[in-house]
């Protein structure tokens, strides 16, 4: 998938060279942008990457606070225990 996109991105620069060079300008910023648009699947990756850690962080953080609240709700059934055996 990457080196498909580099390939045709590859393609649009010289597309664009060609067009530009036929009419005697030369632009940066278009070529800028296709190069950009170039590297996008590797922030793609990086986002997909992000957005996974995320997920494994709140179901992580869910575990947590169950665990928390069941230690705290067993602590308060001890007390109550101990207060129906006095």
């Amino acid at each position: 998938m990457i080196e498909e996109r580099k390939t045709r991105g590859e393609a649009l620069k010289q597309a664009v060279k060609e067009q530009f060079q036929a009419s005697e300008a030369q632009s940066s910023e278009f070529i800028a942008c296709i190069e950009a648009w170039e590297q996008q699947p590797h922030l793609l990756k990086q986002i997909e990457q992000l957005q996974a850690d995320k997920t494994k962080l709140q179901e992580q953080l869910k575990k947590l606070r169950a665990a928390q609240s069941h230690k705290e709700n067993s602590y308060m059934s001890s007390r109550l225990r101990e207060a129906l055996r006095e």
